[in-house]
């Protein structure tokens, strides 16, 4: 699908459909039990829903945002209630990713698609493949998968799930809207606007000196062993494997031939040849040039009936012919690493690093946001935006601007993650003149937002005398669509969880299984 997006054009419009009837299959699930739950290794995943994996690497990230975001919620409980917060954590952590993936499933079973030309248009809109001026950059896209060490498909099937979400939201609050006029929904579609924004992270601000960090490692010793023991989960290795391959590849459907060369191969390699040099000289993939060294990877990362016999292989012993989409491979495994935790002294310039970063990123924040809240005061208002101005200056961000969307779309150009957040507190403050900042600080993962709206243009018929009364209109609206429709949605989704089978990785999440209160086998 990617390699039509050179060429496509730069339409930022969206076809919104919506399959009203689906959402009475909700009540098809009720009256059913809960799955049957076992246990997984400790290098297989997070956990396995139904048949799906749910990498440990998801899972660690997941926990990380919301620990991040509870730790000042938490910092003033008793060590072991803390504790124990952070273990609730863990456990919300995971539900959230196996939810996520239920409804990916059943949006699938149910008919509902993101198409190519919507995952075309989302990606030509993340600014981290973007020019200075918002053009595709495709090296910019290949460099971050390579990077990722994920292939062009894994990307847009994370895209879609993501995508698909946000339809079916949309599709309980949509399939509410017959409860209001007609009139209602036309004022939602001719309501455009357009926002402007800068989004920065952490590492925007600059790693520490040598001088500060060992500074900070002496004075803040205690916090940091607290940290870790908090954060151990981050520190979690999955099992991995160092192999190398010699890859054939079958080359105009002639897989007899294919299997003979990597047979002769082997045949060499049994006499005593080098694997390396031979993968030198025969192997047609990539990893040639490096004697097939793939290094170490974990479970996930290569095709399932390479991996499967790649964790099975002794160090070592090499492999007899293993058939892949690829071709014929040989495999040899170099070495293995256990699962494990890394221990507090490996990591110990790693937490001190994370730790000061943070503290320094949270005054900041708290620094951004009091001069937001002074927005809003007239005395106050031109020394905060000279503020906010002269950090964007000194980080050296830059402005970014949606283009002009309507407040019925499925998502929100470049602001698809935050745009309900930002809409919210535009509509609620009644944000809507020139070039005016929106007065909160928003989050989305790892990146922060500052916005402004550039333009808000009103449905054409609205007479003046009535523009006060249109944003109550439209925010009574969109609250009770919303609060009825997450509702709605919440239940659904606990009907998912009770007909699904869920397994969970023992070791990585302890006792997830008895604390939910279910049988747990392993």
């Amino acid at each position: 699908m990617f390699e039509k997006i050179q060429k496509a054009s730069r339409s930022k419009s969206i076809v919104a459909y919506i399959i009203f009837g689906a959402i009475s299959l909700v009540f098809v699930f009720f009256g059913m039990g809960y799955g049957n739950l076992g246990g997984i290794g400790g290098g297989s995943g997070a956990a396995v829903v139904n048949s799906a994996v749910i990498s440990v690497a998801d899972y660690q990230k997941a926990y990380e945002n919301l620990s991040e975001q509870a730790e000042k919620r938490l910092a003033h409980l008793p060590d072991d209630v803390r504790q124990q917060r952070y273990e609730d954590l863990k456990r919300q952590a995971i539900e959230s990713l196996v939810e996520f993936e239920l409804v990916a499933q059943e949006a699938q079973s149910m008919g509902l698609r993101v198409a190519d030309e919507e995952v075309r248009d989302y990606l030509l809109n993340i600014p981290a493949f973007q020019d200075k001026d918002g053009v595709f950059q495709f090296d910019r896209y290949q460099n971050y998968l390579r990077y990722m060490n994920m292939s062009a498909g894994q990307l847009e099937d994370r895209l879609r799930k993501e995508m698909v979400q946000q339809k079916i939201r949309n599709l309980f609050t949509w399939s509410l809207g017959s409860i209001h006029s007609q009139k209602d929904l036309d004022f939602l579609s001719q309501t455009k606007t357009e926002l402007a924004f800068v989004k920065f992270q952490k590492k925007d601000l600059g790693a520490p000196s040598e001088k500060q960090l060992k500074a900070f490692m002496e004075k803040k010793k205690s916090e940091m062993e607290d940290y870790y023991k908090k954060h151990k989960v981050k520190y979690f290795q999955p099992e991995e494997v160092h192999a190398r391959h010699i890859l054939i590849k079958v080359k105009n459907g002639d897989e007899k031939k294919a299997l003979a060369k990597i047979k002769e191969i082997e045949a060499q390699l049994k006499k005593g040849a080098s694997f390396k040099e031979l993968a030198a000289k025969y192997s047609e993939g990539p990893t040639r040039k490096k004697g097939g060294d793939l290094g170490y990877f974990q479970k996930g990362k290569m095709v399932p009936e390479f991996e499967k016999v790649a964790f099975s292989l002794p160090v070592g012993k090499v492999s007899g012919p293993v058939k892949t989409s690829f071709g014929y491979h040989l495999i040899k495994v170099e070495d293995k690493k256990k699962a494990h935790t890394k221990p507090f002294e490996e990591v110990r310039t790693e937490v001190a690093k994370e730790l000061f970063e943070k503290e320094h990123f949270e005054t900041l924040k708290k620094k951004l946001k009091e001069a937001l809240k002074n927005l809003e005061k007239k005395e106050s208002a031109a020394q905060a935006k000279a503020f906010l101005n002269q950090f964007i200056k000194e980080k050296k961000l830059k402005w970014e601007s949606t283009s002009e969307f309507s407040l019925d779309q499925f998502y929100y150009p470049k602001l698809s993650l935050i745009g309900d957040k930002v809409l919210e507190e535009v509509i609620h403050k009644k944000i809507f003149k020139k070039d005016s900042w929106v007065p909160q600080l928003f989050q989305q993962g790892i990146f922060h937002y500052l916005v402004k709206v550039k333009k808000w243009i009103w449905p054409q018929n609205l007479k003046k005398e009535k523009a006060n009364e249109e944003p109550l209109l439209l925010g009574d609206l969109s609250n009770t669509l919303n609060f009825r429709a997450y509702y709605i949605f919440s239940e659904w989704r606990k009907l998912l969880r009770q007909k699904a089978r869920v397994r969970y990785n023992s070791q990585l999440l302890g006792q997830l299984n008895r604390q939910r209160g279910r049988p747990s086998r392993n």
